[in-house]
């Protein structure tokens, strides 16, 4: 039983969600703020090169274009989810989803080329940044990943990612799919046994 198809059976993730998936690992590993951190106003400034030399705008490309790929399979999920809808009508609003696709990128497209939408993202990743590293880290970071080691790391972030995550995913997936399905068989059987006979 997998609980979770499209995230444990995924064998080949695009470069795009491997790089956001890179970005997100290094923001929930990273240190906690120091005392030289600096002030929220100034983290965009602050964070600025070391998001240039990560090549931020270049990957917020890339997570656009999976997310662009991915909303077919969201608006299933989301059909699915609505229990009033009938198979029926889950089918037709699939039908005018396909007919509609061109669209609905179109207006997707505009979310992410929004200036505003754009600075905002840019601002986030700027104060998350610049929350956890000092300024004598920033630079050290930007500086390694301006040299060539650190925009080796930067291109080849995708192929590392794709060639671990597939291992990682099989080592770890079948342990979790079978934690969840004992938890789910325990506590199905509790409750059974408490719930009065009818």
């Amino acid at each position: 039983m997998n609980l979770c198809p499209n995230f444990f059976t995924r064998r080949k993730p695009s470069v795009g969600a491997c790089i956001a998936a890179a970005v997100a690992l290094s923001l929930a590993f990273a240190t906690a703020a120091s005392a030289n951190s600096p002030a929220p106003s100034t983290a965009p400034a602050v964070a600025a090169p070391l998001l240039d030399a990560m090549n931020f705008k270049s990957n917020v490309q890339q997570m656009q274009m999976v997310a662009a790929q991915n909303l077919p399979s969201v608006m299933e999920q989301t059909l699915k989810a609505d229990t009033s809808v009938t198979a029926e009508q889950a089918a037709e609003v699939k039908q005018k989803f396909e007919a509609s696709r061109a669209r609905v990128l179109r207006e997707f497209d505009a979310i992410f080329s929004s200036p505003e939408v754009l600075q905002g993202l840019e601002d986030i990743t700027a104060r998350v940044y610049s929350k956890h590293f000092t300024l004598e880290e920033l630079d050290a970071l930007s500086a390694f990943y301006s040299s060539p080691a650190g925009k080796k790391m930067m291109s080849s972030a995708g192929t590392l990612m794709i060639e671990t995550m597939p291992q990682f995913l099989a080592l770890v997936s079948p342990r979790i799919n079978a934690l969840v399905e004992k938890t789910r068989t325990e506590l199905l059987a509790e409750t059974k046994k408490s719930s009065p006979a009818k």
